[in-house]
């Protein structure tokens, strides 16, 4: 799984949000959304989600106006 973070950008982060659920099972990814929230703050997406071109479009647009973040782990 890999690991994004997202800053202020808050339209672009709910389109990435948006893609990822309507597009992927429930298993593919994780949201972290916090408490009085409306968009998620990160995300645990699978390297099939990674490696869509659209996936990878819309995180780069969360780049320019909010801070960016991407780190990779095991699990």
């Amino acid at each position: 799984m890999v690991n994004f973070k997202f800053g202020f950008d808050l339209e672009n982060v709910e389109k990435v949000m948006d893609y990822v659920v309507r597009e992927y099972g429930e298993n593919d990814y994780e949201l972290y959304i916090g408490y009085g929230d409306d968009v998620m703050n990160s995300i645990d997406v699978s390297d099939e989600i990674v490696e869509d071109g659209l996936f990878e479009e819309l995180i780069m647009n969360c780049d320019g106006m909010g801070e960016f973040e991407e780190d990779e782990y095991s699990m």
